[in-house]
C-alpha cells in the first residue's frame, strides 16, 4: 500500500484526507501533522494517524502532500531537507501559486513533484482537480498523483 502524509490538515487537506479514504485507502496509511492541533483533531475524526514530529511523517511516507498556505512552504520544507533526500517521496503539492519549478527549487536535486490543483468542491466530494508534472516527475508519478 501507499502510505500518504499530509503536512497541513485544514479544510482542502481535510476533504482529500477524507476521499482518499472513502475511494480505498486504509485510514491507517493516512498520516497527518500540523503546526495547530487541526492533524489530531482530522486524524481523530477520520482515524488517520497523526505524526506529531513533519520529519517522522516524511520518513514514513511514499507520497508527501503539501497542504499549507504558499508562504509556508519555504520555511516547512527547509528542516525536512535530509529525510526528503533520503528518503525521496513523491511530493505532492496543493499550494496555490507555487510553480512545479520553484517547488522543485526548494526540495533536494531530482525530487519528484507533482502540483495539484483541487477546486473547493473537493470539500463535498465533488472536485475536479488539475494536476502539473515538475522537472523530474514521471508518468507513475502522474498516475499516484491522479490516484491519491
Amino acid at each position: 500500500m501507499t502510505v500518504y502524509g499530509f503536512i497541513g490538515a485544514g479544510n482542502m487537506a481535510g476533504a482529500i484526507v477524507r476521499g482518499t479514504i472513502a475511494a480505498g485507502t486504509p485510514a491507517t496509511d493516512v498520516l497527518l501533522t500540523s503546526a495547530h492541533d487541526s492533524a489530531a483533531r482530522l486524524a481523530q475524526a477520520t482515524g488517520a494517524r497523526h505524526v506529531p514530529v513533519a520529519a517522522d511523517l516524511v520518513a514514513a511516507s511514499d507520497v508527501v502532500v503539501l497542504a499549507v498556505k504558499p508562504h509556508v512552504v519555504p520555511g516547512v520544507l527547509a528542516p525536512l531537507a535530509d529525510v526528503l533526500a533520503a528518503r525521496r517521496p513523491l511530493v505532492l503539492s496543493i499550494a496555490a501559486g507555487l510553480s512545479t519549478e520553484r517547488l522543485a527549487e526548494m526540495l533536494p536535486p531530482g525530487a519528484r513533484v507533482v502540483r495539484a490543483m483541487p477546486n473547493m468542491a473537493a470539500t463535498v466530494g465533488q472536485s475536479m482537480t488539475a494536476l502539473a508534472a515538475g522537472p523530474a516527475a514521471t508518468d507513475t508519478d502522474l498516475e499516484t498523483a491522479d490516484a491519491s
